[in-house]
């Protein structure tokens, strides 16, 4: 199995034996047996119910469980803390504190993102008739361009930031053109989506999100402590300080759901909390999307071996490891092929 999500149709989790039990609103009387042994990470979406012992077993087995309300926005995570790794989170924690460290790891994170982007929209541009864009659409894609270029110059992380912003609205401006009339996307909107297409980009943030914290916390890192991101907040800085190399591929494999109209606005969204939502049928669809994306082999430009997005966030998040403990930024995000 890998991955274990638990959304709002789980209705209860109980433990029996070497077994999670998952009862689900959408089949009563129904239930499904999952053994331990299996599951490797766990997404807790919504507020199912979920039997203390089964988080005990959770954390006697360092199975890494990440938490989300129902709209997809973080809660926290399970921390199987280890004394051993005090090192480790100490010399992050320095790190953080390190204008130098935090620019250069920020740069190269926010430079990768910028890169991933332009790589994304150009692929499914290439797929799409040259009518489909509109009027500005080049022009934007030569200032992704400049932006970037700035982005490998700039002198602080508040400028980094401006830069990050202004790459994010013309990326998602040229989505706009992407996305297909059955399920359009106009402008990016979150807290809560406004329309299918947000919520669907949101979703995928959101499973992102949980891939990356399991994977700092698997590094014995402190997924609050980051560098482009404002520590001190809620959310958890250095998780969506490794995941902005990997939005792109969330918003590529949106758009291609969208556009072979595999999620369609008319069956895989409700309206919820001022705002839309995948229901219960658009999440299934998603998860299997998602799941397959995260295992399918590819290999990285200027690598030779295949590998995974699953395994190229852990190895974002080793190298990450290796530049903390060395106090140099000397760090390599990673790569769209």
């Amino acid at each position: 199995m890998g991955t274990l999500i638990l959304s709002d149709a789980s209705a209860s989790v109980r433990l029996e034996g070497e077994h999670l039990v998952v009862h689900s609103h959408a089949a009563p009387g129904a239930a499904s047996r999952l053994p331990l042994a299996s599951i490797e990470r766990v997404l807790v979406v919504g507020r199912p119910a979920i039997a203390f012992p089964v988080l005990h077993a959770f954390m006697a087995r360092a199975i890494p469980c990440c938490f989300f309300d129902g709209a997809g926005r973080w809660l926290g995570a399970l921390d199987c803390h280890d004394g051993r790794l005090y090192g480790r989170r100490q010399a992050q924690c320095a790190c953080s504190l390190d204008e130098d460290f935090r620019l250069g790891i920020a740069r190269r994170l926010v430079v990768a993102k910028i890169r991933n982007a332009r790589r994304v929209v150009r692929r499914l541009a290439g797929n799409r008739s040259p009518r489909t864009l509109a009027a500005g659409a080049n022009a934007r894609i030569r200032f992704l361009a400049r932006i970037l270029r700035m982005a490998r110059a700039v002198a602080d992380v508040e400028a980094l930031r401006g830069l990050e912003g202004a790459a994010a609205r013309h990326h998602f401006a040229l989505l706009g053109c992407l996305f297909p009339a059955s399920l359009p996307f106009a402008a990016r909107s979150r807290h809560p989506p406004k329309d299918a297409a947000n919520a669907l980009l949101s979703w995928f943030y959101t499973l992102m999100l949980a891939e990356v914290v399991m994977a700092v916390h698997t590094y014995g890192l402190d997924p609050s402590a980051g560098n482009l991101h404002q520590n001190g907040q809620r959310a958890p800085a250095l998780a969506l300080d490794l995941m902005e190399p990997f939005r792109p591929a969330c918003d590529l494999l949106a758009c291609n759901l969208a556009s072979h109209a595999i999620v369609r606005a008319d069956r895989h969204f409700v309206e919820a909390d001022s705002g839309v939502r995948l229901n219960e049928e658009g999440r299934r669809v998603t998860l299997r999307a998602f799941a397959q994306t995260m295992e399918r082999a590819f290999v990285p430009r200027g690598a030779i071996r295949p590998t995974t997005l699953r395994l190229a966030i852990h190895a974002q998040a080793e190298r990450y490891l290796a530049a903390i403990l060395s106090g140099t930024p000397d760090f390599r995000p990673f790569r769209l092929p």
